[in-house]
């Protein structure tokens, strides 16, 4: 009997997991597998940073655009949605367990990163061979980890592997791994947005717009250009230019549900860039650029005045991310000149750790950042043209 699609990505997220996990492998006796070591076939070793990952497979794996077809043909056919529901909130949960390793452990100013970089920065010769420590083989056996091996690749492995019972190869790295989980948690919120009829409550309704009108259309449908005043990405929109966007995204559907929706609208102080109100319900939104130089502020001084002149304690705090490099991964030499803000943050999760820090008590405020910088990878790993390697 086949493996069902939901149990194909489960197992493919699972494999991430570990790829993110063995990287801080320790060695233990009693630990055989997956079985981990290197190049000279040393188990006593513990797990290393890896910048290079080739992985090798019995089955053809992480083939987003297959999972999102078979998954929209089981959407309009199925009699038991909340089966599939279920199955695709399980395969999300563990999509967020990796994106969670991902962050906390592989990024830029973590223990490996930072060990990997002041390597690399050390070295003036020898850096094929430090580059090839930090590279790795996995081999995948009917979607499990069986080995992973340090310090190699696929075309140097010992050749007592017999390679060519592995017909699938793809050269990836921890990065492009991390975008694949995003993009299933992406795809799974988009249905879960269809799933719900009604508004199950205004600020959630409101998030779930963000996420998968907004955010969806800038990061797979090539919006984020409309953020730029250039198409070299060196100069950005500013907030005002911004909040049209924002509000011709959401007004079709905010008018559906008869939800109110105004720019602009004054209180205290000054004036909400959103404002939205349905029946007793009321919700304001703060749009800010991440390099504006009150971004730690505004969430703890100008948001909660607005609240309160509205008679609320609900907003969503709203950050557009124009910092090219990834994300995660610092802008390569031939970017060098694009957009380089805000340089206080490496990342949307450093920023956001700082906000969610900042968040005022007493107040319901969610913290939204949409990356609206020029995307530099692809949204899957695809396979090697050659996918019989011979050594």
């Amino acid at each position: 009997m086949g493996i069902t699609i939901t149990d194909k990505m489960l197992r493919e997220i699972y494999i991430i997991q570990n790829v993110f996990e063995l990287q801080y492998y320790k060695y233990e006796k009693t630990n055989h597998f997956p079985y981990v070591f290197d190049s000279e076939s040393n188990y006593d070793i513990e797990g290393r940073y890896i910048n290079d990952l080739d992985i090798c497979s019995t089955d053809n794996l992480f083939n987003l655009q297959n999972f999102k077809k078979i998954i929209t043909e089981r959407y309009e056919n199925t009699n038991n949605l909340n089966l599939l529901k279920n199955q695709l909130n399980k395969i999300k949960q563990e999509a967020e367990i990796a994106i969670d390793l991902y962050n906390k452990k592989l990024t830029k100013g973590t223990k490996k990163v930072e060990e990997f970089n002041n390597f690399r920065n050390l070295l003036i010769n020898g850096k094929t061979k430090l580059f090839r420590k930090h590279s790795a083989v996995l081999f995948v056996d009917n979607y499990q980890i069986f080995h992973l091996i340090f310090g190699s690749n696929r075309l140097t492995v010992d050749k007592n592997f017999n390679k060519s019972d592995y017909s699938f190869n793809y050269s990836s790295n921890n990065y492009e791994l991390a975008f694949i989980c995003q993009s299933v948690i992406d795809f799974i919120d988009y249905f879960n947005f269809s799933f719900s009829k009604e508004p199950e409550n205004l600020k959630d309704y409101i998030n779930k717009l963000l996420k998968v009108q907004l955010e969806h259309k800038i990061r797979y449908e090539g919006k984020y250009i409309n953020y730029w005043r250039d198409k070299k990405y060196t100069n950005p929109k500013t907030e005002t230019e911004i909040q049209q966007d924002i509000y011709n995204t959401l007004e079709p559907f905010c008018k559906h549900y008869n939800i109110t929706i105004e720019r602009e609208i004054y209180s205290a102080n000054g004036s909400i860039d959103m404002y939205f109100e349905r029946n007793n319900e009321k919700l304001c939104l703060e749009a800010k650029l991440a390099h504006h130089p009150d971004i730690e502020t505004a969430i703890t001084t100008q948001l909660p005045e607005y609240l309160d002149g509205k008679k609320t304690k609900k907003g969503i705090y709203l950050v557009f991310w124009f910092k090219t490099g990834n994300d995660k991964i610092p802008i390569s030499q031939k970017d060098a000149k694009l957009w380089d803000e805000p340089r206080k943050y490496n990342s949307t999760y450093e920023l956001k750790q700082v906000l969610e820090k900042n968040k005022p008590n007493g107040y319901d405020i969610d913290i939204k950042i949409i990356n609206v910088s020029k995307p530099q990878t692809p949204s899957e790993i695809k396979p090697s043209k050659n996918k019989n390697i011979k050594a």
